[in-house]
């Protein structure tokens, strides 16, 4: 999928945006489900992290270079080629979490394959729109729309190989669930798996390093 339709629910920034805020002021996600959504639907998504110099490798640079870019500003970070870098090597300013230059840089070079089956039968599907929401039950999801409607019961899903929960099947509205220990980072997970699924990457690509800059 490479073209970015209207999204429904929170787009990637902002809620990347919103999980900083939470860090910040609360150390935590303790916010109503309304007031998730009003703090998320006004947050610009502007990154105020380190700047770091992350370098990429591929099998396919041409390809990849503007799926990470796409990414990039999905997210909402500010970047820019590495001088002398002649390859995969951005110039980064990070969204201000403690583990940036280590999680970042992986969450862009993830693949963003997905995997559907129905009753264990592989079977493709093509996403239309990307979105990041809190289920009724609190738990934060990938919320994808697809040009398919799927059957409610019998639905597992596989990201880069790896299973994640399917919380609800609605039709053609798939929720993928993020679960994670912290809920800062179940957030980070849906939105990561937001991005990585709107922009797949056409071959494997590895980081090489990642760099603070002065």
């Amino acid at each position: 999928m490479t073209n970015e339709p209207s999204t429904p629910g929170i787009r990637p920034r902002a809620a990347l945006a919103f999980i900083i805020a939470a860090i910040s002021v609360a150390g935590g996600l303790v916010l109503a489900l309304v007031g998730w959504f009003a703090v998320v639907q006004n947050t610009a998504g502007s990154a105020q992290g380190a700047r770091a110099r992350v370098t990429f490798s591929s099998t396919c640079d041409a390809e990849a270079r503007p799926v990470l870019l796409a990414r990039l500003a999905d997210y909402g970070l500010p970047a820019a080629p590495a001088p002398d870098s002649g390859g995969l090597a951005f110039d980064l300013t990070m969204p201000g979490m403690p583990d940036d230059v280590t999680h970042m840089p992986a969450a862009l070079a993830a693949r963003g394959a997905l995997e559907l089956a129905i009753d264990g039968v592989v079977t493709p599907v093509t996403i239309q729109n990307i979105g990041v929401q809190l289920a009724f039950s609190g738990t934060p999801i990938t919320l994808l729309t697809l040009a398919e409607a799927l059957p409610e019961r019998g639905v597992s899903v596989k990201i880069d190989g790896a299973s994640a929960d399917v919380e609800e099947v609605t039709g053609t509205e798939l929720q993928i669930a993020a679960r994670a220990g912290q809920s800062t980072e179940a957030l980070r997970l849906a939105t990561d798996r937001a991005v990585q699924l709107r922009h797949p990457l056409p071959c494997a690509v590895s980081v090489v390093s990642a760099d603070e800059l002065p």
